[in-house]
């Protein structure tokens, strides 16, 4: 019990720290990150969710090249003067200059690296980002192949016997870090810690640009 609570205590303190800094990613679980969008969405009088899978996908590919990493170009570069995608020592770095602990598990204000060919910073590359769908590992064996929108009900179980959500992206960058075709899952209310390297990004579902 004293080990837990001294991991909580730092996991408390990064926590605020983190929050303190101008531009990083927004950190929360599903619930909050949904909410969030939910909100938006009222206030704004706008059509906003939280992304599906296939809409995250698709963004990230560059609206569905055939790219592999959510970059500038589609590759990573870290030779040292211009890199696309931080590596642990830039990070390291960063986060030491910041007074944050975690050091190279830190992640970095948003835009701290070029944007992908469609101008969107950081899809895969700075957090892991929850999107709207249930996770079935099987579900795109049956799916509809345009626009899929997820398991309308949660079906699969973890191990820990919890429905999950699909969160997509890795927690920090770097090379063979954030490729766009990995998937993973996650319980909804992140088990219960605090979402230190959970983030997410709202869609705009329209057919016309917004003005």
């Amino acid at each position: 019990a004293g080990k837990k609570n001294r991991q909580d205590s730092v996991m408390q303190s990064e926590w605020g720290s983190l929050n303190k800094i101008p531009n990083m990613p927004a950190h929360a679980d599903w619930y909050e990150a949904n909410g969030y969008c939910e909100w938006l969405a009222g206030v704004s009088k706008l059509p906003i969710s939280l992304a599906t899978e296939a809409q995250w996908e698709y963004a990230a590919r560059s609206k569905g090249k055939y790219l592999v990493v959510p970059t500038d170009d589609g590759k990573w570069h870290v030779d040292g003067e211009k890199n696309n995608v931080a590596t642990s020592k830039d990070r390291d770095v960063w986060a030491k200059k910041n007074n944050i602990t975690i050091g190279s598990l830190s992640a970095l204000p948003v835009g701290s690296y070029p944007a992908n060919p469609i101008g969107l910073y950081d899809m895969g590359t700075n957090g892991f980002e929850w999107v709207k769908d249930w996770y079935d590992p099987d579900y795109y064996q049956h799916s509809a192949k345009n626009d899929p929108q997820g398991p309308e009900n949660p079906t699969w179980k973890n191990y820990d016997g919890k429905h999950t959500k699909v969160i997509r992206g890795d927690e920090i960058s770097g090379p063979g870090r954030g490729v766009v075709v990995v998937r993973t899952n996650m319980s909804p209310d992140n088990d219960g810690d605090l979402p230190l390297a959970m983030t997410f990004r709202c869609v705009v579902n329209s057919s016309s640009p917004i003005n």
